[in-house]
């Protein structure tokens, strides 16, 4: 995926629903790319890649529709959990 359209893509929905006075959650963006065994499961990203590719779109939704709710990931990330990662 294109971090950029993806951003973009997630950034227009958010504004768009949120528009009617119904709320989001932009949900899993970030280094999750299994449906099975999510909650075991642990993607193993570089640095570079995880901010290039991953967290790129996410910062574009985020920034640009400031959505009303953001919602963790499962699965671990480089080792650790996402909701217990530093960042």
């Amino acid at each position: 995926e294109d971090p950029y359209l993806s951003g973009r893509l997630a950034s227009s929905f958010v504004k768009g629903v949120q528009s009617l006075s119904v709320g989001t959650s932009v949900k899993h963006f970030v280094a999750n790319n299994h449906e099975l065994d999510r909650m075991v499961t642990d993607a193993i990203v570089d640095e570079r890649t995880l901010r290039e590719i991953y967290l790129r779109g996410f910062e574009i939704a985020v920034k640009e529709s400031n959505p009303w709710t953001i919602m963790m990931a499962y699965n671990r990330l480089n080792g650790v959990y996402c909701s217990e990662n530093k960042w």
